[in-house]
């Protein structure tokens, strides 16, 4: 499928679903997040401050449709105040027993400084100790390789519940055309420094979370939390000092939530 057709196409479902809402009894949910730094998957992709909002639709059959975005809002940058990327995702979602959940997906990943690409991804999550879940991606366009990550976290209620503390940990690993995409490094023409190819599978990045909620009402809540992400392959870390400028950080952020 062609990348305008992907993107009309989910763009159509978003709408449908966000028309469908009140008719339906779907919900809705925003979440208006203000973070130090933007990092995905490992890669500092900017190490100030941005804007990510997000508006997520939820249908009564398991359907979701998400809109999310990222903004620069340092002073210092070429494109401050403007969004420089726009994901847009479909899911469902289903559980399979009392215990077990799976979700099913294609994210679309609009991007202004970077060539546009697409994901397919399950996840499979269970209601136990830790609650452990499974991510797998696929990108099917640029990169043509697998992304996994495994997740555990708990959380713990206080004042009544309005209160909780979360914890969280996931551990990632890349397909070898996916590390080579990625974390692949040649210096330009007069630039200093070797030439650094990463063309093997490997585990990526390590990511410990803590993050404190408050429930206002039962539709608003206000969550701050901070992350530590590290590379834990050798080859990868020196790669990601080249190209993103930073192999490891801590950063943190404040969310204000609202469903509807």
């Amino acid at each position: 499928m062609k990348r305008n057709g992907l993107q009309k196409w989910m763009l159509m479902a978003g709408l449908v679903m966000t028309a469908a809402a009140g008719a339906w009894g779907a919900e809705a949910s925003l979440d208006l997040s203000l973070n130090s730094h933007y990092i995905w998957r490992g890669q500092v992709l900017n190490d100030e401050p941005v804007f990510q909002p997000s508006l997520t639709v939820s249908g009564p059959c398991g359907l979701s449709f998400n809109t999310w975005a990222n903004m620069d809002v340092t002073d210092n940058l070429d494109n401050q105040g403007e969004f420089n990327e726009v994901d847009l995702t479909v899911s469902y979602s289903h559980n399979l027993c009392e215990k077990v959940s799976l979700e099913v997906g294609i994210v679309d990943y609009v991007l202004k400084t970077a060539e546009n690409t697409g994901e397919l991804y399950l996840v499979a999550g269970a209601d136990v100790l830790l609650s452990p879940t499974v991510r797998l991606y696929y990108d099917f366009d640029e990169v043509q390789d697998f992304y996994a990550q495994l997740a555990v976290g708990h959380s713990m209620a206080f004042l009544e519940e309005k209160l909780s503390l979360d914890l969280g940990a996931s551990l990632g690993f890349g397909g070898s055309d996916y590390n080579e995409y990625y974390f692949t490094f040649t210096p330009a023409e007069g630039e200093e420094g070797e030439a650094i190819v990463n063309d093997s599978a490997a585990l990526n990045d390590l990511n410990l979370s803590a993050g404190l909620t408050y429930a206002f009402s039962e539709t608003l809540s206000l969550a701050g939390n901070v992350q530590y992400v590290a590379l834990l392959d050798s080859d990868i870390e020196d790669a990601a000092e080249a190209v993103y400028g930073e192999k490891d950080a801590v950063y943190g952020g404040v969310t204000l939530s609202r469903s509807f």
